[in-house]
């Protein structure tokens, strides 16, 4: 993907700010990296700002005109009004947990494995359909799954981490690839997109894929 920004909002030539949201806990170095770079060659005198928000803020602020760019899931951009969007990658889903949760090394985990572990949901607006959708993984494996909603994400990863339970993520989540952590793979996937606002004028951002 070749993203180039030909007019920045509010600056002229080449100085400014371009700020960059992205969902709380999600890793996007891979893909931010080489629109950065590129970015520096072409525009060296404009500043980027990273800035993650948990779904909700990251659309709100998005659609209030405080970021210029989002990464994000694609059903959550597609509800964007006036949001230009472009599917960057099809990131299947998993269930997270730790290597301290159990004392067994096996590598080829299943769902039913977790029957008795507890499923860490994010209390958000997606919290009824996460808990609904993770039902129906426990329905198709035998199991009734024990719910705990916490307030962010870096609580979710927090008591993964120490053994206190799984979650159920995308393979964007930071952690998904961090030592110390295993994941057993889910017949489900999730589009991730990247969404920006149509420029009203040309001192918009214009975005060239």
């Amino acid at each position: 993907i070749l993203v180039s920004f030909s007019r920045l909002s509010g600056i002229s030539g080449t100085i400014g700010m371009i700020r960059i949201g992205y969902v709380n806990g999600w890793n996007i170095g891979s893909y931010i990296q080489p629109i950065l770079k590129k970015l520096r060659l072409e525009y060296p005198g404009v500043k980027v700002s990273l800035e993650a928000y948990n779904l909700q803020e990251l659309s709100a602020r998005f659609q209030m005109g405080q970021l210029d760019l989002i990464i994000t899931l694609e059903e959550r951009a597609a509800k964007i009004y006036d949001a230009q969007t472009f599917v960057i990658d099809t990131a299947p889903e998993v269930i997270l947990f730790s290597n301290t949760l159990f004392r067994n090394k096996k590598k080829n985990w299943k769902p039913e494995d977790f029957r008795k572990e507890t499923f860490f949901v994010l209390a958000d607006d997606r919290e009824d359909m996460q808990a609904e959708y993770i039902r129906t993984i426990g329905s198709k494996y035998g199991f009734v799954p024990n719910f705990c909603s916490v307030n962010s994400m870096e609580s979710i990863l927090m008591n993964v981490e120490n053994g206190l339970g799984v979650t159920v993520c995308n393979s964007w989540v930071r952690n998904v690839y961090t030592q110390g952590f295993q994941c057993c793979p889910l017949e489900h996937s999730v589009q991730i997109a990247a969404a920006w606002k149509q420029p009203e004028d040309l001192r918009r951002p214009l975005l060239k894929f």
